[in-house]
Formats: structure tokens, C-alpha cells, sequence
């Protein structure tokens, strides 16, 4: 289902490590294990303690979310895009604070936090007094992660949608233990088909850690997570069962807006296809009253290569060199969406996170040399031969402003004319190289901020992988490309869920 028409080879977990680019962690300082506490101090919902020359803050954003922040030598980067830029808390949290005791005691309506003073170590209870989560004495929160203790016999969900290749997995598997990450797991969105999130979750409360990507590491009775990519440790402790864990995971992340209710229903799509072919097969669904209310269009739509923006336009013109010219004949001045719009059926077109950069008959295309001028192009990666239109071509730096408005900037024509939603493809690898865990988001952004900049129709997109925070962006997945067949189709639930 919306499988593109190449496959590509999934890569070694060593070569992830070693390519990933543009969000890698920067040298992180050796720092010993927190000593005592030194000061304490509360103020509405947050209790501030000093620890030598570093700072602990621990916020009681709802009754059953605490924030725990470990700031060395009191320094904090900004939050990642993991949370919700936009999201406020209410007042009013804590009902009781014992600042005097050892350990210090924090309490509301569903959890209470305990921070002993010698060594500075934090642990989280339920509203019975059951142990949720305890930080190891020997080291808590550390330079770049945090250790912590749990209760036995708990099964461990999240992390990552996709931790052994689709082509691997049993179609018998047992759909538990499909989504079970009993051991952990590396955190991140590299591939195709990836769904990575910074969060682990029991039936009793759950884990989420502002880092892009990262590793858990998870034993009968430990619980660590490592690779934080801030200079700060900020993580959320959530208690409760997975329903209220993920409420309070969309309160933290951002919830997603409302999607065009025609996504909710059946979405054809294909390569290699004309306007009278898309014409005829939707009148084929009608005929045999299917339910069809979109179709996705693959590479076929656009003029790719054909010119210095083809990649941003209709195939609806004729031009020199062009090996399937006016395909759509209607599609830029708006009529074959609109009559498809009649009919029920809305239009979403492929995009890809590169652009042409060599001309057909030598030199560089205005936008790649636009591109290669202001630095769009992703760091590191060379030109490479597009298997598509055989030129070279350069995948663009999402995760810079100036460049998602470019990309938008072009992409907008093909908004105008009807396109309704995007299928954006092959933002995980290009020529080798893959990317970093956001670039499928950061070319979503580029389009839903766009879209949502010139009007008020709900934003849509389907996407090749996922990383927590995206579904800010009008962001929809789907599992990479798959083979055919019902017994793929039955896979779809597990890796989907």
C-alpha cells in the first residue's frame, strides 16, 4: 500500500551509526554521578535543587506528569522537536511539599516524588505507593542519560515500530510479542518504515526523554536510557495506564489537527499512470460502487527533470527531451483535479526530498544552483546519479528554515492547481547516505507551514517514517514499501500499531 516502485536495501544498524548526519551528539563532558543536595526551593509547581555546581528542576506538569530536568553546571539547551513549542500548563499541581524531610517529599492527586538529599536520587510513586520508577543509586541522571530501577514482570512497549526488516518478520508472529521491546531498543527514524520515539510505556505508567534519537536498554529490573543529544537530561515520568500515558504523551509532543475527513477513506495509488488511465480506473470503482475517495499519484504527475523546477510542476506540456510528455494535459491549469473532486475523489501527488542538479545537456539547473548557493543541500552528501531521470541530482536540508520555505515556495503551484495531500517519499536514505531521524518531519513541516500559511484546508501527508513530534504537521505513515498480497496486508496490523 503506497509502496514506491523501488526497493532499497535496508542498511546495517553499523552503518546507521556511522552516517547519520546533521543531528549526531556533540562531545558530551565526563561528569561524575550527582552528590548532595545543597539547596532546595519551591515555586508554584516546580522544586529547584542545587547539586554542587548543577541544577535539578522537577515540575509537576499534570497530577500524574512529572518533569524531571538535570541541568550540569546549570546549563539548558532548548527543548528538541520532540515538544510541543506551543504547549502551556496549568497551575496548581502539587498538593502537598515536604521541603524539610529526607527524603524530600512532592505529592499530587496521582503520583508522589521522593528526592533523597545524599546522594541527590529520585524516585516516582503511583497514588497507592507503588514504585513506578527509582534512579539507581549508584548513578541517576548522567551526562547524557538516566539509569533507573523498575518493578519485575512488566512488559515494555514504544520505542521503535520496526526493530527487524518487514521482510523478516513471521506473518504467524504473535501480535504481542510483535510489539513488545522487553530489551529496548535504539531510538530513531533512518530508515523506511521506522516509527521512533523516545518513549517507553508498561500497563502501569510510561517513560518519554527529550533526545533525539538515542538507545534504551531494559532488564528484568533496570530501565536506562542513553544518548541524550541536549546538554541537559530532561525527561517525563507518566503514570497511569497506556490510554492516560498517551493522552499525556500528545499533551507533551503536540497533538495532531484534524485530518481532511477523505483520508479516513480508501486511497488508491500508482505508478506509471496517465490522466485518461486515473479517469477510467475511477470510473471502474464507480461503476463496481467501490469506495475510493482519493488516488495518489507517483512519479508520472510531474515533469521531472524536464526543465530547472520540473520536480515542482505537472507533466501537462510538451518538452524537448520529455519521455512521456502532457500525461496530464489538465493538471497545472487545476480542471483534472477539480473534475476529480467532483467525482469524489481528491488528488495526492508524490514529493521528494531532492532536486535535479544537472541539466540534460550539461551545466547546473537554476534550482540547484540556488540550492548548492544558500546551502539547502543535505551536509555531507555528494551529487548523485537519480535513478529516475539518470542526471544528477542533491537531497535538500530540510532542517533549515530558509530552505523548507524554498521547498514550499516551489511546491505551492502544485497546491493551487488541486494537489490535496503529499506522499512524501524517500526522506530516510539517498545514494547510501542516511538521514537524520527528522528530515522526514522537516520536509512535512516545510509543507504543512506553507499550506497552512495561504489557507485553511486541513493538511495531509503520508510518510515513509516517523519520529515523535511530526504528528504536528497534518502527518500521516505508512509502513514502506511491501510486497503484494494478503498476507503482507495482515502484517500491516502489527507494524501499524
Amino acid at each position: 500500500m503506497f509502496a514506491s516502485h523501488r526497493r532499497r536495501a535496508r542498511l546495517l544498524a553499523t552503518t546507521l551509526l556511522s552516517t547519520v548526519a546533521g543531528v549526531g551528539l556533540s562531545a558530551l563532558p565526563a561528569h561524575a554521578a550527582l552528590g548532595s543536595v545543597t539547596s532546595a526551593s519551591l515555586s508554584g509547581d516546580t522544586l529547584t535543587l542545587t547539586v554542587g555546581g548543577d541544577k535539578l528542576l522537577i515540575q509537576a506538569l499534570r497530577p500524574d506528569i512529572v518533569k524531571v530536568d538535570y541541568r550540569p553546571g546549570g546549563v539548558a539547551d532548548p527543548p528538541t522537536a520532540v515538544i510541543d513549542p506551543a504547549k502551556t500548563w496549568a497551575t496548581g499541581n502539587i498538593t502537598s511539599a515536604d521541603m524539610a524531610s529526607n527524603p524530600i517529599v512532592v505529592t499530587t492527586a496521582q503520583l508522589t516524588v521522593k528526592i533523597s538529599r545524599n546522594p541527590a536520587r529520585l524516585s516516582v510513586f503511583d497514588a497507592t505507593g507503588a514504585l513506578v520508577l527509582s534512579e539507581q543509586a549508584a548513578e541517576g541522571v548522567y551526562a547524557d542519560g538516566v539509569k533507573f530501577n523498575h518493578g519485575s514482570g512488566q512488559a515494555f512497549y514504544g520505542i521503535t515500530g520496526n526493530p527487524v526488516p518487514w521482510a523478516e518478520k513471521d506473518p504467524k508472529q504473535n501480535l504481542a510479542e510483535g510489539m513488545q521491546r522487553n530489551d529496548g531498543g535504539r531510538v530513531s527514524a533512518n530508515m523506511q518504515g521506522d516509527g521512533g520515539a523516545p518513549l517507553a510505556f508498561t500497563s502501569r505508567y510510561g517513560l518519554l526523554v527529550d533526545s533525539i534519537d538515542g538507545d534504551f536498554a531494559i532488564t528484568d529490573t533496570t530501565l536506562e536510557f542513553s544518548g541524550v543529544s541536549t546538554r541537559n537530561v530532561a525527561y517525563y515520568v507518566l503514570v497511569g495506564p497506556p490510554r492516560q500515558v498517551m493522552a499525556g504523551v500528545a499533551e507533551i509532543s503536540g497533538k495532531p489537527a484534524l485530518s481532511p475527513k477523505w483520508a479516513l477513506g480508501f486511497n488508491n495509488s500508482e505508478w506509471g499512470t496517465t490522466q485518461t488511465e486515473v479517469i477510467s480506473i475511477v470510473q471502474g470503482y464507480r461503476d463496481r460502487k467501490i469506495p475510493l475517495d482519493a488516488f495518489t499519484l507517483d512519479f508520472d504527475f510531474k515533469a521531472w527533470g524536464e526543465d530547472d523546477y520540473g520536480e515542482f510542476r505537472w507533466n501537462s506540456t510538451s518538452a524537448s527531451g520529455n519521455v512521456h510528455p502532457n500525461k496530464f494535459p489538465s493538471g497545472a491549469a487545476g480542471t483534472f483535479a477539480r473534475d476529480m473532486a467532483a467525482r469524489g475523489v481528491m488528488l495526492m501527488g508524490i514529493m521528494k526530498p531532492r532536486v535535479i542538479v544537472g541539466k540534460a545537456g550539461g551545466g547546473t539547473t537554476v534550482q540547484g544552483q540556488w540550492a548548492r548557493t544558500n546551502g539547502c543541500f543535505y551536509p555531507g552528501l555528494a551529487d548523485y546519479m537519480e535513478y529516475f531521470s539518470g542526471r544528477p541530482a542533491n537531497d535538500v536540508d530540510f532542517s533549515k528554515q530558509t530552505c523548507r520555505d524554498w521547498y514550499w515556495q516551489h511546491s505551492r503551484t502544485l497546491f493551487d492547481s488541486g494537489i490535496a495531500g503529499w506522499w512524501n517519499d524517500e526522506a530516510d536514505e539517498a545514494n547510501g547516505t542516511l538521514f537524520n531521524s527528522l528530515q522526514h518531519f522537516n520536509m512535512q513541516r516545510s509543507l504543512y507551514d506553507g499550506q497552512r500559511a495561504v489557507s485553511d484546508r486541513r493538511v495531509f501527508s503520508l510518510n515513509r517514517n516517523f519520529y515523535l513530534g511530526a504528528q504536528r504537521y497534518g502527518y500521516g505513515m505508512w509502513s514502506g514499501d511491501i510486497e503484494s498480497g494478503f498476507g503482507n496486508m495482515a502484517e500491516q496490523r502489527t507494524r501499524m500499531l
